[in-house]
């Protein structure tokens, strides 16, 4: 089944239900359906079809009218955070090969700015400004066109731990398997409303756990912006707005909850609270409970997995630093550092690797990387994850970040919490460098607090409660450490430095 086909039996089942509230206005599944059709008979006769568009857009329901708009006319589409630097955009404009792009009001002045500035000959569309009143409410492509259910529908972008772009390509069928692999663990009734918070629905994971599986699912999305709105005000908006999920950043958790704690603001409809890819405290899972008897939901997962792998189900009391357990319709390996499946009658540690219908083959003009990361239809992830007997997971690290000795695995984590206790240390990331005869050893490598004073031996002596294998060889001091845009270290420029 097309998208389109998916999101019209949807929309005749949920035809009167609130589809998108947004600026206190809502709109109902009918409506919604009724506009996207007329939007893509709008863009054939505007673009015609096998374009590439990107869409550039704050928050709101275009994002979703203009996704199946260029769905329905077999267009390409590419998401863009109109918060991504000119010169990234510029290099996604011109690596693709974009040709049109739908823009919201709100972003069309910065877009033709980016035009005029890089001299490109963009086809701009304003997606707000009209209604596309004159075109019919039923679409249909043409009879000359055909589209199938594996057909590339859009490209996400994925920098993986090297921060060197790849484009992964997604289909009506991915889409579709990864939003029926979520309803295991969202369990959606019919008065579920969605909520993302603070975070962009062009990011692959907030575009389908907040945007694309609930409008699949028939569930009510309020697309608000309080990033800097009064605790007050957001626990109003999410009270009229009757919110039963929030999708938000991990490290925002603990303070947006206590900002509500401190003020003794509740919203009784919240049911569950989903984040990123963030690690989160057992204390925010504790005070989310107890406090406003709300779930944290872990999920795990990938762009190339349409961030569909793993999760925490609900009502599983298991340790904060889980996933949880794999989900339905996910095949799962783990492997050792040679390939080979590691038994599973012991607690299993080592690569993950999958395989599914919401996964991909391969990425977009990238035979390298998919050479690399692709065997058969196996996905290997580069993460490295623990199995116990019961099957709950844990993530680990990434396989590149791990150190061996005596060809066993050390996981970093374990020796950088030693050391982050010491009062001086600010950031700490332990890697492998090599000695003066070419061997791998343990390095520590630690950025100090202002104005403190900290010593190699030192670090080395308060690693001495550690076992032998996992005390670090040598201690390194840096100004500062390199950062992703997690706000993470960044293990592999720092790697790159010591090569």
């Amino acid at each position: 089944m097309l998208l389109g086909q998916k999101l019209a039996v949807t929309a005749g089942a949920s035809a009167s239900k609130v589809c998108f509230r947004h600026l206190a206005k809502t709109m109902n599944y009918k409506e919604a359906y009724a506009y996207i059709n007329r939007f893509s008979y709008f863009l054939q006769n505007e673009i015609q079809h096998n374009k590439k568009v990107m869409i550039y857009m704050s928050n709101c329901p275009h994002i979703a009218y203009a996704f199946f708009a260029c769905v329905n006319t077999k267009n390409l589409v590419i998401l863009m955070d109109p918060n991504t630097p000119e010169i990234k955009v510029l290099d996604t404009v011109k690596e693709i090969g974009i040709d049109t792009v739908i823009v919201s009001d709100d972003m069309m002045g910065k877009m033709k700015d980016f035009v005029k500035n890089n001299r490109l000959n963009l086809h701009l569309i304003p997606c707000e400004s009209r209604r596309w009143g004159e075109y019919d409410t039923t679409y249909r492509l043409p009879v000359s066109m055909s589209a199938q259910d594996g057909d590339t529908v859009a490209l996400f972008e994925t920098s993986g731990a090297t921060g060197k772009s790849k484009w992964v390509p997604y289909s009506h069928t991915m889409i579709q398997q990864a939003c029926l692999i979520l309803k295991s663990i969202y369990r959606v009734n019919a008065i579920d409303t969605f909520m993302t918070y603070n975070a962009s629905l062009m990011h692959p994971f907030y575009f389908m756990h907040g945007l694309m599986f609930p409008l699949i699912s028939g569930a009510a999305i309020d697309i608000t912006d309080y990033t800097a709105s009064a605790p007050e005000e957001l626990a109003k908006e999410m009270l009229e707005a009757k919110v039963s999920r929030v999708i938000m950043k991990a490290q925002q958790i603990h303070e947006w909850l206590m900002g509500f704690k401190n003020l003794n603001l509740k919203v009784p409809t919240l049911r569950s609270i989903t984040p990123d890819f963030g690690s989160i405290s057992p204390a925010t899972y504790e005070m989310a409970l107890q406090e406003f008897n709300v779930k944290i939901l872990n999920v795990y997962g990938s762009v190339e997995s349409c961030w569909a792998v793993a999760a925490r189900q609900f009502e599983e009391p298991e340790p904060a630093s889980t996933v949880g357990r794999f989900l339905s319709g996910v095949k799962t390996r783990i492997v050792d550092e040679n390939g080979d499946d590691i038994p599973g009658n012991k607690k299993q540690l080592g690569q993950l690797i999958i395989s599914g219908p919401m996964m991909t083959t391969a990425y977009h003009n990238n035979k390298e990387a998919t050479k690399m990361n692709m065997r058969g239809t196996w996905f290997f992830t580069g993460d490295m994850v623990e199995v116990d007997k019961q099957g709950v997971v844990s993530f680990v690290d990434r396989k590149d970040n791990m150190l061996t000795v005596l060809k066993e695995w050390v996981v970093p984590a374990s020796i950088e919490e030693c050391i982050a206790k010491m009062p001086a240390v600010d950031k700490v990331a332990v890697i492998h460098t090599k000695d003066a005869f070419g061997k791998n050893i343990i390095t520590a490598v630690i950025a100090k607090k202002h104005g403190t004073e900290l010593s190699g031996p030192e670090v080395q002596t308060h690693c001495a409660s550690l076992p032998d294998r996992h005390r670090p060889n040598s201690v390194v001091f840096m100004n500062e450490l390199p950062m992703s845009p997690r706000g993470f270290v960044d293990k592999y420029k720092l790697r790159l430095e010591f090569k």
